[in-house]
């Protein structure tokens, strides 16, 4: 902002730090039929591994020139990544203020912030976005509702008193992120090797650094090879002896599942290893 501003700008910052930094304004006589405050989507879900935006929006609005809004959530559900300002009241070269206690608090679930347009831009009426928030839920399968506080203020500037309005809050649910990819160490096996061979041991790639996960075989009546191998905490293994001469690969379908039921499946093709004459006399003379 420059250092020298016109008379007009230091009445209007005066004004400003008096409306919005003191207590709760008295309500104007001037009133606007159901003015809202409202938190936009008023249901939304948000996961662990990306970033998720919601709105503080104005609705019904008449000659708004300046706002305050307090917001309460619970910082044990979701953190607060960043906050800006919705442009609502402020548009290309357009002088602005802000509240020079601006700030989120993820320790203790709350946020501030408010700003006025400066004198002698127009105020505005009608609806729009205040504030964006950016958020990230910290764990699955809870919820937090995101609070307007009471003491949010809308101020009209043709007679400095604050609008009477309704606050409408909004929820916050939160998701784990599923799996996004599975791997095996291992896709071939040799004929004639024992029930119970290794195959290969699975691992999964998860957004969710910390998740554990469970693997199971799926889609049996597509992938009926299915049968001829079994899973047993991370490693896959024979269910019986292969030959090759009868079957030489399997096609096989493995899912990995994360703790809150998200899942990742994929498909895999087994392929049998040919052993040499010898090799194959020796197992069926000591089996």
């Amino acid at each position: 902002m420059k250092k020298i501003l016109r008379i007009n700008k230091l009445v209007v910052l005066g004004l400003v730090c008096i409306l919005l930094c003191s207590s709760p304004l008295s309500v104007s006589s001037k009133t606007t039929a159901d003015a809202r405050i409202i938190v936009d989507p008023g249901a939304l879900p948000a996961t662990t591994c990306q970033d998720t935006t919601i709105s503080v929006r104005v609705e019904n609005i008449f000659d708004l020139y300046a706002y305050s809004v307090k917001l309460n959530f619970d910082p044990e559900v979701v953190e607060i990544v960043d906050v800006s300002n919705g442009s609502f009241l402020e548009t290309a070269n357009m002088e602005v203020f802000f509240e020079p206690t601006n700030a989120w608090d993820n320790a203790a679930g709350a946020l501030s912030f408010g700003m006025t347009q400066i004198n002698p831009v127009d105020p505005k009426s009608g609806a729009g976005d205040l504030i964006n928030i950016t958020l990230r839920a910290l764990i699955p399968n809870k919820q937090t509702d995101f609070e307007i506080q009471d003491t949010s203020t809308l101020v009209r500037w043709s007679d400095v008193g604050a609008i009477e309005h309704e606050n409408t809050n909004g929820t916050i649910h939160t998701e784990s992120c599923a799996p996004s990819s599975l791997n095996i160490s291992n896709q071939t096996v040799l004929e004639y090797e024992p029930v119970g061979t290794l195959v290969g041991t699975l691992t999964t790639y998860d957004p969710d650094s910390l998740d554990t996960h469970t693997y199971s075989l799926v889609d049996n009546g597509n992938y009926p090879d299915n049968q001829s191998f079994e899973i047993i905490g991370d490693q896959l293994l024979t269910k019986k002896m292969f030959n090759y001469e009868n079957q030489s690969s399997y096609t096989i379908k493995i899912r990995t599942e994360d703790p809150y039921g998200k899942v990742y499946d994929r498909e895999f093709l087994i392929e049998v290893i040919e052993k040499d004459y010898f090799e194959v006399i020796l197992v069926i003379i000591f089996k």
